[in-house]
């Protein structure tokens, strides 16, 4: 059984001088090390379409005629992954099967399979649901009853019920690192590293769409230091980011993590997501001395109206305590917030940008986009906002930088004006809070000797550090 991924193009990751950035693709890195675990003699292949461009990916899928294509995505990746799978319906056999999971597919599969052209689809958690349709597949089995898939049938769409979610995250296999280019994906990030401690989250606000739902699971404390202790010796990783939608849920669980990182005295720096009501001084305080250095916050308001709209079950001054705490504990505060969601107004933008100042935090400010699958966009479609639903999802990549669609009635370009007013003055904000976390970065590395970092400074770094310890660079 050979299967090909194929991750479409994004629009988000070209940088300036035209190179790509390096994303490593985690859902096809899980799927990948599931199907080795169950599927003996197995061949995977990978490419990006972001870096190597359609031309090569058909060099790639004629040199072997995989028997299946995987694709996943976003919903703002829908005009490139519609576009991905007329160009592989060109070029394909007709034994081979294309497969699109993800949140493109999740979060609305009514209208993703009746418009997208492929054979199959995934919904949901997709590791079980994956390794039975392949095995079918090798058996020449029909896949017509596999929960969590769906498929056209006689131009209808059918979507065979949901299974039950993997309660056990221990028993899955760590993220397949040999296939997916981890090794040059590392050095390109500095040799940070991203993991998962979680899936799911148990919140439900308007604007979020959430792949795993609200049911939140966590991977054992155990299992997480054991994969990063892994990727410390392995591929000399010093800095992890945990890409989490929740890191740990409960302070009790936090503390654990952070009292047995300290005995295993890995001496690594790491990064997470937190809810500003869970943050004490304590708590961050313990979280710094362990190697935290930053924690993303989604406050997105200012405004406690808009908050409510949001079902953000958080208050403003709860996100600007947090902020303030995170601060004083010396790690960088990651705040993001957005603009232009319905309800929003002058006022309501000038609250946000007063908690910024209160709190002398910067923040990532990003515009609204309504996304199916989220209480926002049966509001806006309801209202009137999203009149043509193909429209509108082949809009979305092409104002990935900008404001899709005005909810509010002031204006696509006072916002947009706005959120680059705002974002540039709080800029002095962002210069303060990133040289404590240089420092303390630097600091902490020192202090515990981190040789996975020291060796990746330039010779004149180790050289004045020596001269200013009295050591002797060597």
């Amino acid at each position: 059984m050979k299967v090909l991924f194929v991750a479409p193009e994004h629009g988000r990751i070209r940088k300036k001088d035209g190179k790509v950035r390096w994303v490593f693709y985690h859902a096809f890195s899980f799927l990948s090390a599931y199907l080795k675990k169950y599927v003996d003699g197995i061949e995977i292949d990978y490419i990006d379409v972001n870096r190597h461009g359609m031309e090569e990916l058909q060099r790639k899928y004629l040199s072997k005629k995989h028997d299946i294509i995987a694709i996943t995505g976003l919903t703002s990746h829908y005009a490139s992954t519609k576009e991905l799978i007329q160009f592989l319906k060109k070029i394909k056999t007709n034994n081979t099967k294309i497969f699109v999971g993800g949140a493109i597919i999740s979060s609305y599969p009514e209208f993703m399979i009746e418009h997208l052209g492929a054979d199959y689809y995934v919904t949901g958690e997709g590791e079980e649901a994956f390794l039975e349709c392949i095995q079918l597949i090798s058996e020449n089995k029909s896949l017509e009853n596999v929960k969590n898939v769906g498929f056209l049938q006689d131009g209808k769409v059918v979507i065979n019920e949901p299974r039950a979610l993997i309660s056990d995250l221990d028993q899955l296999p760590w993220q397949d690192y040999e296939t997916f280019d981890f090794k040059e994906f590392v050095k390109q990030q500095n040799y940070s590293a991203q993991i998962f401690g979680s899936r799911g989250c148990p919140y439900n606000c308007g604007f979020c769409y959430r792949i795993f739902g609200r049911t939140y699971r966590t991977r054992s404390i155990e299992a997480v230091l054991e994969e990063i202790e892994f990727l410390v010796k392995q591929y000399k990783v010093y800095n992890i980011i945990f890409i989490d939608e929740l890191f740990f849920f409960k302070k009790s669980i936090i503390e654990e993590f952070c009292r047995q990182l300290l005995r295993k005295k890995l001496r690594i720096t790491w990064h997470c997501a937190l809810r500003a009501d869970l943050a004490d001084l304590e708590l961050l305080k313990l979280m710094h001395k362990t190697g935290c250095m930053e924690i993303g916050y989604g406050i997105e308001s200012g405004s406690a109206e808009i908050l409510k709209r949001m079902n953000k079950r958080a208050t403003v001054e709860q996100n600007c305590n947090a902020m303030r705490m995170t601060i004083e504990a010396g790690i960088f505060p990651g705040a993001n917030v957005i603009i232009g969601y319905p309800g929003e107004t002058k006022e309501t933008i000038k609250e946000t940008e007063k908690l910024l100042d209160d709190a002398q935090c910067h923040a990532g400010m990003h515009f609204i986009q309504a996304l199916p699958g989220t209480a926002l966009y049966q509001e806006v479609k309801k209202l009137g906002y999203i009149k043509d639903e193909e429209e509108y999802f082949l809009s979305l990549q092409k104002e990935i930088h900008g404001l899709p669609i005005d909810f509010t009635g002031l204006g696509k370009q006072f916002i947009e004006s706005e959120q680059k007013r705002i974002m540039k003055k709080s800029r002095k904000y962002y210069l303060q809070c990133y040289s404590m976390y240089k420092r303390e970065r630097f600091k902490y590395y020192l202090k515990n000797r981190n040789i996975n970092y020291l060796r990746q400074l330039p010779l004149k770094v180790l050289r004045a550090i020596g001269n200013k310890c009295n050591l002797t660079a060597r």
